[in-house]
């Protein structure tokens, strides 16, 4: 009986339906050969943030404040 043996990145394609949509964007990021940049690395943190808590209205005006805040850190001059 012959037995085909499949490689890494076959594998990881064809479990990759499965995953979550930023994964399946890193892995095509990965699998193109592309650098990523600091920007990339943040969408894709995120994209798996929004995936973990959904579309909440909040959690996303809070992504907006910390990526337009100083180094990420919250604003002070809320009162």
């Amino acid at each position: 009986m012959a037995t085909t043996t499949k490689s890494a990145l076959e594998i990881i394609l064809e479990r990759s339906p499965n995953r979550p949509q930023w994964q399946r964007d890193a892995l095509r990021r990965i699998v193109a050969g592309a650098a990523l940049e600091d920007a990339d690395v943040q969408e894709l943190v995120d994209r798996s943030c929004v995936d973990q808590v959904g579309d909440d209205p909040s959690f996303q005006r809070m992504l907006l404040h910390a990526k337009f805040s100083e180094e990420g850190q919250p604003r002070s001059d809320r009162a």
